[in-house]
């Protein structure tokens, strides 16, 4: 039997065109599920990348194997807008062989010569400070040696055809151009990439290809992430970097190096909870896990009062993200005395700053070895951030400039610690479920859809077609004596915001945007008059439940699920039935994933 080749161009013509097709159809809203019996992958974006993965694994390669095809060729779909090759990669490892649960943090880290962050100029001020480390390369290439069968290069087959071959600018496209035209002609790399020799961006139906871009992939193919971490990109993103401002070293990127140490733990209800290690995102989860078991939280499908100190524990863990991360924070005990505040509060009982992250894409899987994996990959700022750097094909993020505060803790040549959230739940040792999130909903939406599949036996399918809360909205807040409020209904007040696409945000994002100063006042605003916020909810809860919630004080929006301006959490689960040993994938509203596997 001949074993399936990684190159697009020997599959159907058929199928290969009809992934492509689906990946085009950016901003799809409907939830997305599906059962395999031996092995099953799903990622948010770009179906092309998903059935690349697949393709990963009939040719005998791992989980990690399959991760690493589809994150390349999620990024060169993506144009390097949501995700980036100079972004992020934190994965959480389930290794069958010895059922060790692994935590690998490919996270940014600071320059060592970025001795005063707070003065890092913010969105949409262009800045070469405002980039960082990428740890996306290094995170993948460690993964693939110690998981990994399939060869480095083929890996890459997938990615190098689209980028070479190109792809349709849909609608979609010409939207997201239109929003970041500024951006994608600002410097002279991101003109030769993104525009003719007239100076205009990509029409509706032409083909973008991305020749710069496959020249560095077919680089890294060849030479691993040292083409990146100390060969010619590395100087090359110096150079760039510092031309803009930046304050960049060769000896920043040589350095680099990935968290690899033993998972954030905690237990819940009976089942061994591991999420990412070094990240504000795994302790928070834990956080929320202790909190939802110790307040007996039931459907808050069901019960106003469930219902309430759902959204209340999502609240707390929202605020204390901002906090550093901390296995203090994952225990009980920690719980037991956050409870009692709430308690005693009445709800959230926060007196910090709430955070909030953009983040990009998600991947989770089971392969037929028995090998599970949580992944999520990204820029962690919108849409190619607001600088339009970019080295040889590669854009730079602007992540630097949204977390300055957070910067100014880590210290030059630190690791950042984002929000990310990829866990791995167990039960007897075994592995059960794969859970990753994405988008601004951390952690409403993970708490109730892991709470449906681990409490009241549903699958991940049946868990995202229920009706969920998302997060607070901080644009719905009650009009203030001084008359900065907007956007609600129960107040009688109302303010238009216009929007664009933007994945990360639900499909969309203001464009009339706030300067940074005036963002921070309001979460600080939000924060101190937690009460008076509205919690988006999409439409399908019941009214006596709703009511039932709003007797106890929670202030409620109601919107439809296809709302493009939801301040949404974007979660995949992936369950292993523990006595079929079926497969069940699945992911919530607002992205266009599909599931693959045999």
């Amino acid at each position: 039997m001949t074993t399936p080749s990684l190159d697009p161009r020997t599959w159907p013509t058929a199928e290969r065109e009809h992934y492509l097709d689906l990946s085009l159809r950016l901003f799809a809203g409907d939830p997305a599920y599906g059962s395999r019996d031996n092995a099953i992958i799903l990622g948010s974006t770009g179906p092309f990348a998903q059935l690349a993965a697949r393709k990963a694994l009939e040719a005998g390669g791992t989980i990690i194997d399959a991760v690493v095809t589809m994150a390349l060729a999620q990024t060169t779909l993506a144009m390097g807008s949501w995700v980036s090759f100079a972004g992020i990669c934190n994965l959480v490892f389930y290794e069958a062989e010895t059922g060790r649960v692994h935590s690998l943090n490919g996270g940014f880290r600071t320059f060592k010569l970025e001795t005063d962050p707070l003065t890092i100029p913010a969105q949409p001020e262009p800045s070469g400070r405002t980039a960082l480390v990428p740890g996306f390369f290094k995170a993948l290439e460690q993964a693939h040696q110690r998981w990994g069968r399939l060869p480095w290069a083929d890996l890459f087959e997938p990615a190098l055809y689209l980028a070479d071959e190109g792809f349709e600018i849909a609608a979609e496209h010409v939207g997201v151009f239109a929003f970041r035209a500024d951006v994608l002609q600002r410097t002279p790399e991101g003109r030769a990439i993104f525009c003719d020799a007239e100076g205009e961006l990509p029409k509706l139906g032409s083909t973008f290809r991305q020749p710069a871009l496959a020249a560095t992939l077919r680089a890294i193919a060849a030479q691993g992430s040292d083409f990146v971490y100390t060969g010619p990109w590395a100087h090359k993103f110096v150079e760039v970097v510092n031309r803009e401002g930046g304050k960049a070293s060769l000896d920043d990127l040589a350095e680099y190096d990935t968290l690899v140490d033993e998972p954030y733990t905690t237990t819940y209800r009976g089942y061994d909870v591991h999420t990412l290690a070094g990240e504000r995102g795994g302790a928070a989860l834990c956080e929320a896990l202790n909190l939802a078991e110790l307040a007996e939280v039931g459907d808050p499908l069901t019960s106003g009062d469930d219902l309430y100190w759902m959204v209340q524990i999502s609240r707390q863990c929202m605020a204390t993200l901002i906090d550093p991360p901390d296995r203090e924070r994952t225990t009980k005990e920690h719980a037991e005395r956050v409870w009692k505040l709430m308690q005693n509060k009445g709800g959230a009982a926060v007196k910090e700053a709430l955070a909030t992250s953009l983040h990009s894409d998600f991947i989770g899987g089971v392969d037929e070895f028995g090998n599970v994996v949580a992944v999520l990959h990204s820029v962690n700022t919108s849409m190619w951030g607001t600088t339009g750097i970019f080295v040889d094909g590669i854009g730079v993020p602007d992540s630097a400039a949204i977390q300055t505060d957070l910067l100014a803790k880590v210290g030059p040549g630190g690791l950042v610690a984002n929000v990310s959230e990829p866990a791995i739940f167990l039960k007897d040792g075994k592995p059960v479920l794969a859970s990753s999130i994405i988008g601004t909903g951390m952690p409403d939406v993970p708490l109730q859809c892991l709470t449906a599949v681990l409490d009241r036996g549903l699958t991940p399918g049946q868990a995202v077609t229920r009706p969920l809360f998302q997060g607070p909205s901080i644009l719905s807040k009650p009009a203030r004596p001084d008359g900065d409020g907007a956007n609600d209904p129960q107040n009688g007040t109302a303010q238009t915001v216009r929007v664009a696409n933007d994945p990360q945000n639900g499909g969309a994002v203001a464009t009339d945007a706030d300067d940074a100063d005036t963002k921070k006042r309001r979460w600080q605003e939000a924060l101190d008059n937690l009460d008076e916020v509205s919690q988006v909810f999409e439409e399908g809860f019941a009214e006596a439940v709703l009511d039932e919630a709003r007797a106890k004080g929670l202030r409620i929006e109601v919107k439809d699920p296809r709302d493009k301006t939801i301040p949404r959490g974007f979660w995949l689960g992936v369950l292993i039935d523990q006595e079929t040993g079926r497969l069940h994938a699945a992911r919530t509203r607002g992205t266009w994933g599909v599931v693959e596997g045999y």
